[in-house]
């Protein structure tokens, strides 16, 4: 699934965007404590939407962010925070 919705994280539509990223937060939220390799793909777009996005949007990419960090090892997540 995460394959799938990665390709929405950079549409034109903001909406699409905003709704793969709470997606993204949903499935990591459900993976959790396991899991991590599967959002090996979708951590640079998410990253790079943080740092391009306001408002909701922003919103949506910082709570996937949240759910995927305590998927990682501590060293990663020491990077990452």
């Amino acid at each position: 699934l995460v394959t799938i919705i990665q390709h929405g994280l950079v549409d034109e539509n903001q909406k699409v965007r905003t709704v793969c990223a709470l997606a993204l937060a949903a499935l990591a939220e459900a993976s959790a404590p396991f899991g991590i390799e599967s959002f090996d793909n979708v951590l640079k777009p998410l990253w790079k939407g943080v740092r391009t996005h306001r408002g909701k949007t922003l919103a949506a990419f910082l709570k996937a962010i949240g759910f995927v960090i305590p998927l990682m090892d501590a060293m990663y997540a020491n990077y990452y925070t």
